[in-house]
Protein backbone atom coordinates (compact mmCIF):
# COMPACT_ATOMS: atom_id res chain seq x y z
CA UNK A 1 0.00 0.00 0.00
CA UNK A 2 1.10 3.16 -0.86
CA UNK A 3 1.04 5.67 1.73
CA UNK A 4 0.76 8.74 -0.89
CA UNK A 5 -2.49 7.35 -2.41
CA UNK A 6 -4.85 8.13 -0.28
CA UNK A 7 -7.43 6.07 -2.53
CA UNK A 8 -5.92 2.89 -1.25
CA UNK A 9 -6.44 3.75 2.52
CA UNK A 10 -9.63 2.23 4.37
CA UNK A 11 -12.94 4.47 3.88
CA UNK A 12 -12.82 6.07 7.80
CA UNK A 13 -9.30 7.44 6.87
CA UNK A 14 -10.09 8.90 3.60
CA UNK A 15 -13.05 10.99 5.44
CA UNK A 16 -11.04 12.00 8.08
CA UNK A 17 -8.96 13.23 6.12
CA UNK A 18 -11.15 15.04 3.41
CA UNK A 19 -12.98 16.34 6.51
CA UNK A 20 -9.77 18.27 8.03
CA UNK A 21 -9.35 19.47 4.68
CA UNK A 22 -12.32 21.15 3.95
CA UNK A 23 -11.74 23.29 7.56
CA UNK A 24 -8.64 24.57 6.58
CA UNK A 25 -8.71 27.95 5.14
CA UNK A 26 -6.51 28.90 2.20
CA UNK A 27 -3.11 30.74 3.13
CA UNK A 28 -3.58 34.57 2.48
CA UNK A 29 -0.83 36.47 0.89
CA UNK A 30 0.86 39.38 2.33
CA UNK A 31 0.73 40.56 6.33
CA UNK A 32 0.59 37.86 9.40
CA UNK A 33 -2.76 38.43 11.23
CA UNK A 34 -2.36 41.07 14.13
CA UNK A 35 -2.28 39.50 17.30
CA UNK A 36 -5.78 39.78 19.37
CA UNK A 37 -4.44 40.01 22.76
CA UNK A 38 -1.09 41.85 23.40
CA UNK A 39 1.58 40.02 24.71
CA UNK A 40 1.44 40.25 28.58
CA UNK A 41 4.44 42.44 29.98
CA UNK A 42 7.07 40.56 32.62
CA UNK A 43 5.70 41.19 36.15
CA UNK A 44 9.26 42.25 36.89
CA UNK A 45 9.14 44.83 34.60
CA UNK A 46 12.48 42.83 32.73
CA UNK A 47 12.91 43.69 29.38
CA UNK A 48 14.21 41.17 27.58
CA UNK A 49 17.52 41.69 25.27
CA UNK A 50 18.30 40.08 22.08
CA UNK A 51 21.35 37.82 21.74
CA UNK A 52 25.04 39.13 20.67
CA UNK A 53 26.65 38.61 17.51
CA UNK A 54 27.23 34.52 17.07
CA UNK A 55 24.86 33.56 19.86
CA UNK A 56 21.44 32.22 19.30
CA UNK A 57 20.07 32.68 23.12
CA UNK A 58 18.35 35.74 24.11
CA UNK A 59 18.40 37.22 27.27
CA UNK A 60 15.14 37.64 29.80
CA UNK A 61 16.96 41.53 31.08
CA UNK A 62 19.24 43.30 30.52
CA UNK A 63 20.54 42.68 34.17
CA UNK A 64 21.52 38.97 32.55
CA UNK A 65 22.64 39.81 29.75
CA UNK A 66 25.45 42.17 31.09
CA UNK A 67 26.87 39.93 33.82
CA UNK A 68 27.28 37.78 30.58
CA UNK A 69 29.23 40.06 28.62
CA UNK A 70 31.18 40.48 31.91
CA UNK A 71 31.65 36.40 32.71
CA UNK A 72 33.00 36.45 28.57
CA UNK A 73 35.89 39.23 29.23
CA UNK A 74 36.81 37.37 32.73
CA UNK A 75 36.96 34.52 30.20
CA UNK A 76 39.30 35.66 27.62
CA UNK A 77 41.49 37.25 30.82
CA UNK A 78 41.69 33.82 31.78
CA UNK A 79 40.05 34.11 35.21
CA UNK A 80 37.29 31.68 34.62
CA UNK A 81 37.05 28.66 31.83
CA UNK A 82 34.57 26.93 29.71
CA UNK A 83 31.84 29.66 30.05
CA UNK A 84 28.45 28.12 29.17
CA UNK A 85 24.97 29.07 29.29
CA UNK A 86 21.28 28.34 30.22
CA UNK A 87 22.74 24.67 31.79
CA UNK A 88 19.81 22.53 33.10
CA UNK A 89 20.44 21.30 36.28
CA UNK A 90 17.94 18.14 37.54
CA UNK A 91 17.01 18.51 41.26
CA UNK A 92 15.60 15.64 42.88
CA UNK A 93 14.82 11.98 41.55
CA UNK A 94 11.05 13.99 40.69
CA UNK A 95 13.41 15.64 37.37
CA UNK A 96 12.63 19.21 39.11
CA UNK A 97 14.68 21.24 36.48
CA UNK A 98 16.52 24.78 37.18
CA UNK A 99 18.07 26.82 34.50
CA UNK A 100 21.21 28.43 35.71
CA UNK A 101 21.89 31.53 33.69
CA UNK A 102 25.74 30.64 33.12
CA UNK A 103 28.17 28.00 34.12
CA UNK A 104 31.94 28.40 34.56
CA UNK A 105 34.77 26.66 36.12
CA UNK A 106 36.72 29.33 38.60
CA UNK A 107 40.39 27.92 40.35
CA UNK A 108 39.23 24.49 38.81
CA UNK A 109 35.54 24.12 40.88
CA UNK A 110 32.41 24.11 38.97
CA UNK A 111 30.20 26.97 39.60
CA UNK A 112 26.45 28.12 38.78
CA UNK A 113 25.42 31.47 38.55
CA UNK A 114 21.96 33.04 38.27
CA UNK A 115 21.31 37.48 37.73
CA UNK A 116 18.36 37.72 39.84
CA UNK A 117 16.91 41.52 39.90
CA UNK A 118 14.03 40.43 41.76
CA UNK A 119 13.57 36.73 43.84
CA UNK A 120 10.16 35.58 43.16
CA UNK A 121 8.34 32.50 45.72
CA UNK A 122 9.52 29.72 42.97
CA UNK A 123 13.29 30.60 43.43
CA UNK A 124 13.03 30.68 47.35
CA UNK A 125 11.75 26.99 46.40
CA UNK A 126 14.95 25.80 44.01
CA UNK A 127 17.37 27.49 47.07
CA UNK A 128 16.51 24.85 49.59
CA UNK A 129 16.39 21.96 46.57
CA UNK A 130 19.77 23.55 45.74
CA UNK A 131 21.07 23.12 49.30
CA UNK A 132 20.48 19.12 49.55
CA UNK A 133 20.56 18.20 45.45
CA UNK A 134 22.68 20.78 43.79
CA UNK A 135 25.93 19.56 42.09
CA UNK A 136 28.06 22.77 42.73
CA UNK A 137 28.03 26.03 44.61
CA UNK A 138 25.24 28.58 42.97
CA UNK A 139 26.05 31.84 42.90
CA UNK A 140 23.24 34.34 43.64
CA UNK A 141 24.21 37.93 41.71
CA UNK A 142 22.74 41.19 42.15
CA UNK A 143 23.34 44.37 40.41
CA UNK A 144 25.38 46.66 41.99
CA UNK A 145 25.61 50.24 42.79
CA UNK A 146 26.71 51.79 39.00
CA UNK A 147 27.41 49.84 36.55
CA UNK A 148 29.39 46.62 38.82
CA UNK A 149 27.84 43.16 40.36
CA UNK A 150 27.63 42.00 43.76
CA UNK A 151 27.37 37.94 44.84
CA UNK A 152 24.73 38.24 47.33
CA UNK A 153 24.78 34.52 48.17
CA UNK A 154 26.56 31.69 47.76
CA UNK A 155 24.53 28.05 47.98
CA UNK A 156 26.70 25.46 48.59
CA UNK A 157 25.50 22.50 46.68
CA UNK A 158 24.41 19.36 48.50
CA UNK A 159 25.63 16.42 46.08
CA UNK A 160 29.58 17.62 46.21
Amino acid sequence: MDPTQIEEWPLRYQQQINSQLQRKKPLKKGKPPERKTPLKPNKYHAKAKPPPLGETLGFDSGGERDRYLLLQLLEKAGEITDLKRQQRVFLTRANISYRSDATYIENGQLIYEDFKGLTGKRFAIIKKLWSVYGPAPLRIVHRGHGNGFIITEEIKGGMQ
